[in-house]
């Protein structure tokens, strides 16, 4: 029983997402409004999104910024 409890405990916590991945989702609904961004997911599909090196270049491109 509390191993349940213990594990939707850590679903609900691991799921809400942290500051790094809401300023990157933001960075990604900007860019989905560009053409040669909705070129580049046509070509490749939205599962590049999800790639880490991808997500770690937008991070650094939020903190260049600001």
């Amino acid at each position: 029983m509390a191993n349940l409890l213990f594990s939707i405990l850590e679903g609900v916590l691991t799921s809400v997402p942290s500051r790094r991945s809401k300023l990157i989702n933001t960075k990604f609904k900007r860019l989905k409004k560009e053409k040669w961004f909705q070129e580049i997911v046509n070509r490749y599909g939205t599962l590049f999104q999800a790639n880490t090196e991808v997500r770690n270049l937008l991070k650094e491109l939020i903190l260049k910024k600001y």
